[in-house]
C-alpha cells in the first residue's frame, strides 16, 4: 500500500512538473512575442503590427461601453469598399491622432466618405471621414490589455514586467534542475 502512494506521489510529481514546464514555456513565448512587438514599434516608431494587422490602444470613452479604455484593439487594414455600415472602424483624425468609431453612414460618390459615431457620444462626429484616413476595419479587443501593452513601452513597465519575471523563470528553471539532478546524485 505504501508502495502505491508513492507511486501516485510520483505521478503527481511527473504531472505537476509537466504542467510546469508547460506554464514556463508558454509564459515565455507570450514573452517573446511582447518583446517582438515592443522592439518592432520602438525601431519604426510606428504602432505593433504583424502584415496587415496593426495594434492600439484606446484612450478615450468614446466607444464605451463596446471598447472600453485601456483596450487593445487589433485593426485589419482593408480597402474602404470592404466597410459596412455598423462596422467599428479606426482612422486618422484631425492633428494625425487615431480614432476608433463605429460607421453609421456610408457616402459613395467620386470617393467613398464615411459617417462615424462614438457609441458613449450623443452626436455623429462633425466631418465626414474620407477614405484616404481610413487606417483599417477594428476586428477584434481586449479589455484592459493596452493598459499592460502601454505601461510595457515604459522602461519601468519593460522591467517589471519582462526583464524581473523572465530572471525569475530562469532561477526557477535553474533551480529546479540543480534541486532534480543533486537528487540524483544522493
Amino acid at each position: 500500500m505504501e508502495k502505491d502512494i508513492k507511486q501516485k506521489n510520483n505521478s503527481f510529481i511527473k504531472i505537476l512538473k509537466i504542467v510546469e514546464n508547460i506554464i514556463f514555456y508558454v509564459f515565455m513565448a507570450i514573452m517573446i512575442v511582447l518583446i517582438f512587438f515592443l522592439i518592432q514599434s520602438r525601431m519604426t516608431g510606428d504602432v505593433p503590427s504583424i502584415g496587415s494587422y496593426r495594434m492600439y490602444i484606446v484612450e478615450s470613452g468614446s466607444m464605451t461601453p463596446t471598447i472600453k479604455v485601456g483596450s487593445l484593439v487589433i485593426v485589419k487594414e482593408v480597402d474602404a469598399n470592404d466597410i459596412d455600415s455598423g462596422d467599428v472602424i479606426t482612422y486618422r483624425g484631425l492633428e494625425d491622432t487615431v480614432v476608433t468609431h463605429r460607421v453609421v453612414k456610408i457616402k459613395k460618390d467620386d470617393e467613398i466618405s464615411f459617417i462615424t459615431k462614438g457609441d458613449a457620444n450623443e452626436t455623429k462626429d462633425p466631418l465626414p471621414l474620407n477614405e484616404s484616413h481610413l487606417i483599417g476595419k477594428s476586428i477584434f479587443w481586449v479589455p484592459y490589455i493596452g493598459v499592460l501593452m502601454g505601461f510595457i513601452r515604459t522602461k519601468t513597465g519593460f522591467i517589471t514586467l519582462i526583464v524581473v519575471p523572465l530572471i525569475l523563470l530562469i532561477i526557477i528553471q535553474f533551480y529546479s534542475r540543480y534541486k532534480r539532478k543533486k537528487g540524483n546524485d544522493v
